[in-house]
């Protein structure tokens, strides 16, 4: 099974189209110039043995990414949609790539979000990305 920084590099190692940074941690506070950005939240996973008794262990890890794309009071509701939408469908073909090149099961679920950030809303996207193993 892939340890919990290994798959957050899995992830925030992808290329996505349109993104203008990516933060391997969460980040304090974010600038205008820098977004659409990408980070990782706090990951959480399970583990269980195979079979009892045995050295063998099968599991999952789940990380979501936060993709802030406008500060909420900016622009319209509009406005946001189209880029919303465009980001989400670039977000699942990064994914899609992704899946093809790690030794485990890959999934995923995107959904439009506001995200807060150091006091700020901002309309985004949020990826909840889930690898399992037998």
């Amino acid at each position: 099974m892939r340890t919990f920084a290994e798959f957050a590099a899995d992830l925030t190692g992808m290329t996505v189209t349109g993104i203008k940074r990516v933060y391997v941690t969460p980040p304090e506070s974010l600038n205008s110039a820098d977004l659409p950005a990408l980070f990782p939240m706090l990951p959480e996973g399970e583990q269980a043995p195979l079979t009892f008794g045995t050295s063998e262990y099968s599991g999952s890890r789940m990380l979501e990414l936060w993709v802030p794309v406008k500060a909420a009071a900016q622009g319209t509701l509009a406005e946001a949609y189209v880029a919303l939408t465009t980001l989400m469908d670039n977000l699942d073909d990064a994914l899609r790539t992704l899946d093809a090149t790690v030794p485990y099961r890959l999934t995923w679920n995107v959904r439009a979000s506001l995200l807060t950030v150091a006091g700020t809303d901002y309309r985004g996207a949020v990826v909840t990305a889930t690898a399992e193993e037998d």
